[in-house]
């Protein structure tokens, strides 16, 4: 698809990212390309925000006095903005989680998240269906029960949580169980959790930090791994690294691995059709993955140097 150049003009509208720190993000970048690739007449820049009292109310306040059309947002206020919010799907308010804010014309904010939507997309494109499986999540936190929630949607049969912090695991169970009904468990991120956890799970979503280039904790035990079906799938939602320790285990298993980049390229045509009602299709999408390549082979280089 060809495209020109985006002019910016008095109809450009402005988006941003919200979060803390943002020094590691790529998504402004892909954003752009995005926009420029889509002949979208937009621009998105950081909004770093540091986390202190009172600042959300004052980012807010900006938002409205410069017009904002919307915003991604990342850590740490995924799980802060059901409040600042006037309409979201019903899971959003469940599992307190919002990853993109639209304001509309009237300046009513409409929040959804993306997060579970690109899990699950990416893996069924991958050829795996989530119908009748049963599917361990590892960690409890901002993207992992609205990521739950849309493995039930698609069919999950059963959905175990593991975190380093049980009672965290404990109340995104109960939560997903009260909303959907289906069986699901919590216990703590331990080798005998995992042990217990992998020949039953065909499906592993990893939802932690742990891994996370410029991230110092990585997983103490991936043992479990190897006791996994031969079947199964390990799906991670970092795309930086493109093979995390996780991802390179279940290499070394002879198992499907699927890192974040198809995670976020799903989103980010998503994202696209949230704020301007436009369809970039497959071509989009492919755009979006290599844009995030891209963007992270420059990231790197430019650190080396």
């Amino acid at each position: 698809m060809i495209t020109t150049n985006v002019k910016y003009n008095t109809e450009t509208k402005l988006l941003g990212m919200l979060g803390y720190p943002l020094g590691h993000s790529v998504t402004s970048i892909v954003h752009n390309a995005m926009y420029q690739w889509g002949n979208i007449n937009a621009i998105f820049i950081p909004m770093e925000v540091e986390d202190k009292p009172g600042n959300l109310d004052r980012f807010f306040d900006a938002i409205d006095v410069f017009h904002v059309l919307g915003f991604s947002v990342t850590m740490p206020y995924k799980t802060r903005l059901i409040p600042y919010i006037d309409a979201c799907p019903e899971e959003c308010r469940v599992f307190g989680c919002v990853n993109n804010v639209k304001i509309e014309e009237d300046g009513r904010r409409t929040g959804v998240s993306y997060d579970g939507y690109g899990m699950g997309q990416a893996l069924e494109e991958a050829g795996c269906s989530i119908k009748g499986k049963q599917v361990l999540i590892l960690g409890a936190g901002g993207i992992s029960g609205i990521t739950a929630y849309e493995f039930v949607k698609r069919g999950a049969a059963k959905v175990v949580i593991l975190n380093r912090t049980a009672e965290k695991a404990e109340k995104v169970a109960q939560q997903l169980h009260d909303y959907t009904g289906i069986e699901a468990v919590a216990g703590p991120l331990t080798k005998e959790a995992l042990d217990r956890a992998a020949p039953d799970s065909q499906i592993v979503a990893q939802c932690t930090s742990l891994g996370l280039n410029g991230h110092a904790a990585d997983f103490e035990y991936l043992g479990f791994v190897e006791k996994l079906p031969k079947d199964a799938v390990i799906e991670d939602a970092i795309f930086n690294p493109l093979q995390t320790s996780i991802l390179k285990a279940g290499a070394a298993a002879g198992l499907t691995t699927i890192n974040g980049i198809s995670m976020l390229a799903n989103q980010m045509t998503a994202i696209i059709a949230f704020y301007f009602g436009i369809d970039l299709g497959v071509g989009g999408k492919y755009e979006a993955a290599s844009t995030i390549i891209r963007a992270m082979r420059d990231r790197a280089q430019k650190t080396r140097a």
